[in-house]
C-alpha cells in the first residue's frame, strides 16, 4: 500500500500541555498503511498522544482525507541535460524506519553495437565537453584498428598496440567504470560492440538529509525530497530516469514512491 498526503482546509491546530498553540502543516501529515500519521512533524514525539487522538477524530469527521496520488519519497534528476540520463537506474533498498536509513545504488549502462574502427569517431564524441550529458566516455584518440576482446577498467585497457583510447567524461566517475569490447564472431572480425558500465553504491546507509546534502553520485544525479527531510523513506525499488534529450537540452527525471 502506498502513502498518501493528507488533504484538509488548513494546518491542524491544537493547544499542547504547556498551553501553547501548535500547528501541524498538512505537508507533515500522511495516510500510511497503519493509518494517519504525523511523525514527520518535528514536535510529534512531544505531543504524540494528543496528536494521534486529534487526527483520528478529524478523519472520522471527514476533516482530513487522503490525496488521490501516492506520496513521492523523493524525485531524481540527471545532473546534466542529455541522453545519458536515460541510461541511469537508481535502486533503493534496506529501508529501516527506526533509524530513517536506506541504501542507494546507481548503475549506468551504455552499449554501442555495430561499431567499426572507422565509425567509432562518428558515434563517440572526441572531447569531454562534447560528451557531457550524453556519454560516460569519449574517444581520446583513434588508430583505426580493430580492438581485441577486452573487459576491465579504462586504466587497464592498454597494450603495445592501441586500437583506440577512451577517456572518462567526468573524472569523478573513473573508479566506477568498466568497459567490455566484444568483436563480432568471425574469422577476421570487422565490427565490435562497446559496453560502458558505471556501478556505485553508498558505502553506508544514508538518510534523506545526508543523501541530499552529501550526494555521492552528484556528478550523475541529484535528489530532492518533496515532503522534506522528515518525509517517508523510499520504497524498495529501481527507477530508470526518462526524458533526457540532447537536441533540445532536457534533463531526465524519475519519481520514487514512499515505502510501506
Amino acid at each position: 500500500m502506498a502513502h498518501y498526503q493528507a488533504i484538509g482546509t488548513g494546518p491542524v491546530s491544537f493547544i499542547d500541555g504547556n498551553f501553547s498553540q501548535q500547528e501541524i502543516p498538512l505537508s507533515a501529515i500522511f495516510f500510511r498503511p497503519a493509518g494517519i500519521d504525523a511523525s514527520a512533524w518535528p514536535s510529534y514525539s512531544r505531543n504524540q498522544a494528543v496528536v494521534d487522538a486529534l487526527l483520528q477524530q478529524m478523519v472520522s469527521q471527514g476533516f482530513l482525507t487522503p490525496s488521490t496520488q501516492p506520496v513521492a519519497s523523493m524525485t531524481i534528476a540527471a545532473a546534466s541535460p542529455g541522453t545519458l540520463g536515460n541510461s541511469i537506474t537508481v535502486t533503493f533498498s534496506n529501508a529501516v524506519a527506526a533509524s530513517g536509513t536506506f541504501t542507494v545504488a546507481v548503475n549506468v549502462t551504455q552499449t554501442y553495437t555495430g561499431l567499426t574502427p572507422a565509425s567509432l569517431s562518428t558515434v563517440l564524441q572526441t572531447t569531454a565537453a562534447a560528451a557531457a550529458g550524453n556519454s560516460l566516455v569519449y574517444l581520446q584518440s583513434n588508430n583505426v584498428q580493430m580492438p581485441a576482446a577486452f573487459t576491465g577498467t579504462l586504466a587497464a585497457a592498454s597494450g603495445t598496440v592501441t586500437a583506440f583510447t577512451l577517456a572518462v567524461t567526468n573524472a569523478a566517475d573513473a573508479p566506477y567504470i568498466n568497459i567490455t569490447i566484444t568483436p563480432v564472431p568471425s574469422a577476421s572480425p570487422t565490427s565490435f560492440t562497446l559496453a560502458v558500465a558505471y556501478s556505485n553504491t553508498t558505502s553506508a546507509p544514508v538518510t534523506l538529509t545526508s543523501l541530499v546534502a552529501s550526494n555521492p553520485f552528484a556528478d550523475l544525479v541529484t535528489f530532492s525530497t518533496p515532503s522534506g527531510p522528515n518525509g517517508p523513506l523510499p520504497a524498495a525499488s529501481s527507477v530508470t530516469l526518462q526524458g533526457g534529450a540532447a537536441a533540445i537540452p532536457t534533463v531526465a527525471t524519475g519519481i520514487v514512491l514512499a515505502a510501506d
